[in-house]
């Protein structure tokens, strides 16, 4: 019985290696962005983002990411939000003005408060902070 199991566990391992195997390296595709999955993108423009995408991922890694008892460092979160702006602004002058008015209806349409003021719920006041 534990021959067969160990048979069927070996020949289930090796599928899925080759599967592994065969589907390449794994690499973000600017059509897996919900947004940009959206638009009409060129070749020419899928390539421009791809390298965007790449760039800015190099770019991160370099990055300190060392964790103390507080977390990363608030330097290292204020480099990477600035990367990701930067990403942003970058496929934006990649896109056309038609897919940059696409681009900003399905940004709106996908965030619940769309610019709005997020609803504050407050409970009871308390002098208590359970922990």
């Amino acid at each position: 019985m534990r021959k067969l199991f160990s048979a069927n566990l070996i020949v289930i391992l090796s599928a899925l290696a080759a599967i592994v195997l065969l589907a390449g390296p794994l690499a973000a595709k600017p059509s897996s962005h919900p947004v940009l999955s959206q638009l009409d993108l060129s070749q020419e423009q899928q390539r421009e983002i791809q390298n965007l995408r790449s760039a800015f991922r190099d770019q991160v890694d370099a990055l300190d990411w060392s964790v103390t008892n507080g977390g990363h460092a608030p330097e290292t979160m204020q480099q990477w939000r600035e990367l990701r702006m930067a990403l942003r602004a970058e496929i934006r002058d990649v896109l056309t003005d038609e897919q940059r008015e696409v681009m900003d209806a399905v940004r709106r349409g996908s965030c619940p408060y769309s610019g709005k003021m997020a609803p504050v719920r407050t409970q009871q006041q308390t002098t208590t902070l359970f922990l």
